[in-house]
């Protein structure tokens, strides 16, 4: 039990250890950006899968 537990604790520790990753955004030819929030409600971004959702707007 006792071997067990290290393993684990050693799988976790690896497993959260920070990498370095490049983490610059590049948008594609088609994606769909916006440089400003919505001013009005009519203007926003619906989000969700069907069941739960939100209006992103300002």
């Amino acid at each position: 039990m006792k071997n067990i537990l290290l393993l684990f604790s050693i799988i976790l520790f690896i497993s959260c250890a920070e990498k370095e990753k490049d983490a610059g955004i590049s948008f594609g030819k088609h994606d769909l950006v916006s440089n400003s929030l919505a001013k009005t409600w009519d203007e926003g971004i619906p989000l969700g899968n069907g069941i739960i959702g939100a209006l992103v707007w300002q």
